[in-house]
């Protein structure tokens, strides 16, 4: 058993989403932590697998800890992942169900130093992209935010379990979705609202927004990628995503029985999305200023990787001015 664990959560309509993932994890050939799924919708929990997979069924935890009006938000039980746990847990990598796992060290995340920290993470793309936006920045006074403080996504979290409880991370966020009057996120609002830039920054790398150019995202090798948006690989009917996603998805979802989970790209939505990547490319020969965003940021973390062996250098503050990348 290890003191560090990958941890998933949702409920059964989207099990295969993260069996999917649960089982890119299994295949790594490192392995210096465990693999968890909580499931929101059911008490069903059962011992590691094969694979070692366990599942913990947290239903009535969550309901016991919900306000009423969001006890059916897989979202906002992420926010109980320390307390679900089993308590020989001491780092715990949280991941979304819609996230492409394309490293093969997803281990040397955990050795990333928080600095005292309770939680790593990346900037979100709203942070990256718009953060003089007045929507965006109207949003973050409305939650409470410090202006200098930079808002991350909450799709990838690194957490060390012991300074989230000593910070009480979970009860403040709790009490912050009891009464806050907007969620337009849900865990990320609330997470954001009282976490309030005290985080460390991880890489974009580390959850790599896949809406982004397809060029800077063969140029800087993700290591897990994040299908934001309603738009998933297995429901991509606008064919927002390269096949060879989908098509992975397609076959493990067939050879798990759950077919009915993937939904076939109309053809003319994949030739329209060629069309469409050709004239982007075009006007990409052009200045790009949410690809400028991009690589400047990228810059500032460091492209080269360490070597193996190496640790990585993950340190930057969640507290940064915002305008560090200019």
């Amino acid at each position: 058993m290890f003191k560090n664990v990958v941890v998933l959560v949702c409920d059964q309509a989207y099990l295969p989403a993260a069996q999917f993932v649960a089982s890119q994890i299994a295949a790594q050939q490192v392995r210096t932590y465990d693999l968890v799924l909580v499931l929101t919708d059911s008490d069903v929990s059962s011992l590691a697998t094969a694979h070692g997979i366990a599942t913990i069924g947290a239903k009535s935890a969550i309901d016991a800890a919900l306000p009423p009006h969001c006890r059916s938000s897989a979202a906002l039980a992420r926010l109980l992942v320390a307390r679900l746990l089993p308590a020989r847990y001491t780092r715990i990598l949280y991941l979304d169900c819609d996230v492409w796992v394309a490293t093969p060290e997803l281990h040397r995340i955990f050795d990333i130093d928080l600095g005292g920290r309770p939680l790593a993470a990346a900037r979100d793309s709203f942070e990256i992209f718009s953060r003089h936006d007045r929507r965006f920045l109207q949003h973050k006074a409305a939650i409470g935010m410090s202006p200098a403080a930079l808002y991350f996504n909450s799709g990838v979290m690194l957490i060390d379990r012991a300074q989230w409880v000593a910070e009480r991370i979970e009860e403040r966020a709790l009490a912050y979705v009891a009464t806050a009057g907007r969620l337009d996120h849900q865990d990320q609002t609330a997470l954001n609202a009282v976490i309030d830039g005290r985080w460390k920054e991880l890489s974009p790398r580390w959850n790599w927004a896949h809406a982004t150019r397809e060029r800077t995202t063969r140029a800087f090798t993700p290591h897990i990628m994040h299908f934001m948006g309603p738009s998933k690989p297995w429901d991509d009917v606008r064919a927002r995503y390269p096949a060879r996603y989908g098509e992975a998805m397609r076959r493990f979802f067939a050879g798990a029985g759950a077919d009915g989970f993937f939904r076939p790209t109309p053809p003319a939505a994949r030739l329209s999305r060629h069309v469409y990547t050709c004239l982007k490319a075009l006007r990409g020969l052009v200045h790009d200023r949410r690809e400028q965003a991009i690589r400047d940021l990228m810059r500032q973390h460091g492209r080269a990787e360490p070597s193996p062996g190496e640790p990585l250098r993950e340190v930057r503050d969640g507290a940064a001015s915002m305008s560090a990348t200019g």
